[in-house]
């Protein structure tokens, strides 16, 4: 998932939660639940930077995996 989707998915439960719509325990559960698929996106990218660093130095992974990890 991208960021830019994630920040859409941020910004659609704003707005959901701005309405009066959802329960005050139902807005606190959506917010904890984007801040955390948010930290854990960010994690991703952050251990595929280091992979990607750590095939530069040594080459011999596939095509494939590495394509993979660019994605």
């Amino acid at each position: 998932m991208s960021s830019s989707r994630l920040t859409q998915l941020r910004e659609e439960v704003e707005e959901w939660i701005e309405t009066g719509e959802p329960e005050e325990r139902s807005r606190e559960l959506l917010m904890k639940l984007i801040e955390e698929l948010e930290q854990v996106h960010a994690r991703n990218d952050a251990l595929r930077r280091a992979a990607l660093k750590t095939v530069s130095k040594d080459n011999r992974m596939s095509t494939k995996l590495r394509d993979a990890l660019y994605e």
